[in-house]
């Protein structure tokens, strides 16, 4: 991926200011079988990320980075007007110097210490009694209370030599994930034991499960290497399920996987330990989220087909839904 493109990725677009309605009319208005005809499945992924990523550009707004002072998120209205309160009360008895002003000014600084404090209680309860169904959000905050901001590195290199530059410490920090990495073996041909009519040879890709995965996708994830946001696959599902469709389809009858949903973004999370160690951080990779789609589907169709046809025992327990160790234990005793 060149410069241009990983510079464009660290922007921060306001999906809660995004004019969801041009973004549906625009993708509704492309002739999409007029548009793929004739492609091969790297032509039809190329031409869908950039149409999605010029809609993103054109009606997704960037948020500004500010240099002063970040406003706190539990900073209300009634804060800001306590606020006010207490740089007027002060200016006056900056002016005055009377007693009366000095007593207002420590009224007020006292009422506005109190609506602080109330205010932040409150966002901090409303996070925790929503941490289920947004734990981002909670753990974002949490995060961001904590005092000390520790980066990535330094690094010890080969010889114990000692990492301190970013381009460097990603250097040491993928050669050692690219050693503990496991490649998967290749898997022996299982035809003949799968018996005749047993064998999964036709994966149908319908609009009605695409369509679904859209709906329940998790719009607070990252997005991949193709810089496409999982928020506008929500909110244009109806525009997008069938361009997908063909792509899916194409990629599967055509065995071609584009190149962007076999990368990541690999993320170092420190676990615990000494920092300076490359054996004490956890690669974390963020693919393309249309790539995982897929991937959900095959899953999906692999699991239903022995299923369907009575090929899982009732002695498997691991690996099966409603199934477990507890459920293995009760059927032996």
């Amino acid at each position: 991926m060149d410069r241009d493109r990983c510079r464009e990725d660290k922007r921060s677009f306001n999906w809660g200011r995004a004019n969801y309605e041009a973004i549906r009319r625009e993708l509704g208005s492309v002739n999409w079988y007029v548009l793929f005809e004739g492609k091969c499945t790297m032509e039809l992924w190329l031409m869908f990320r950039d149409l999605m990523q010029d809609v993103r550009d054109k009606y997704v707004p960037v948020r500004q980075r500010r240099n002063g002072r970040v406003k706190e998120p539990w900073v209300t209205r009634e804060v800001e007007r306590l606020v006010r309160k207490k740089k007027v009360a002060y200016m006056r008895y900056k002016q005055q110097g009377s007693d009366r002003a000095c007593e207002e000014y420590r009224v007020a600084r006292k009422e506005l210490k109190k609506g602080l404090r109330r205010a932040r209680r409150g966002h901090e309860k409303a996070l925790a009694s929503r941490v289920k169904e947004n734990p981002k959000a909670f753990f974002t905050y949490v995060k961001g209370r904590r005092m000390a901001r520790v980066k990535v590195g330094p690094i010890k290199g080969k010889g114990g030599r000692m990492r301190l530059e970013a381009a460097e410490v990603g250097e040491v920090l993928n050669e050692y994930f690219s050693l503990v990495f496991t490649e998967e073996g290749v898997l022996d041909d299982v035809e003949g034991s799968a018996g005749k009519g047993n064998v999964l040879e036709v994966v149908d890709i319908k609009i009605e499960d695409v369509l679904k995965l859209l709906t329940n996708i998790k719009t607070d994830n990252s997005p991949g290497p193709d810089g496409i946001f999982p928020r506008l696959l929500r909110e244009a599902r109806e525009e997008m399920v069938e361009p997908l469709v063909r792509i899916f389809e194409s990629s599967l009858s055509m065995g071609m996987v584009p190149g962007e949903w076999r990368v990541a973004n690999v993320v170092p999370l420190f676990k615990k330990g000494n920092r300076d160690s490359p054996g004490n951080y956890r690669p974390v990779s963020l693919t393309s989220v249309v790539g995982k789609l897929l991937e959900r589907i095959l899953r999906d169709r692999i699991y239903e087909h022995p299923e369907n046809r009575g090929l899982i025992r009732d002695s498997q327990h691991g690996f099966v839904k409603g199934r477990s160790c507890l459920s293995s234990l009760i059927r032996v005793l």
